[in-house]
């Protein structure tokens, strides 16, 4: 990620911190070529990058709409769990302890699966 800072006279003349991020929008697998331009830290604009090879400037809508993502006050901000039909607040420790266990189970069930198949295969193989 490369970026360029620049120092800009505010109200009452005083410096406003702005940077301009060279990066990709990740919305889509395309990973347009994008500018960023960060006000004191908090993203202000988005344009899509004139020199990319890619999309050569333009953005598609998910890319011109992305700090309508990034500051939607509905986005969601902390991990939820359906529980009992309704969705509860958690620690984000507990999700991703929740997850890395499903994600061991779902991993060893899989492969148990495989090695039945394999072992059946193997059989009917020798007969």
């Amino acid at each position: 990620m490369l970026w360029r800072e620049k120092a800009e006279v505010g109200e009452g003349s005083m410096l406003k911190s702005v940077k301009e991020i060279f990066t990709d929008c990740t919305l889509c697998y395309h990973s347009c070529g994008t500018v960023v331009t960060v006000e004191d830290g908090k993203a202000i604009e988005v344009e899509g990058l004139k020199t990319h090879p890619l999309n050569q400037g333009m953005l598609c809508p998910k890319g011109r709409a992305a700090l309508e993502n990034v500051y939607d006050p509905h986005r969601l901000k902390y991990p939820l769990k359906k529980v009992n039909g309704n969705f509860e607040r958690i620690t984000w420790d507990q999700a991703l302890t929740e997850i890395a266990e499903k994600l061991f189970l779902s991993r060893h069930t899989v492969n148990t699966h495989r090695k039945r198949i394999y072992k059946k295969l193997r059989d009917l193989k020798s007969e």
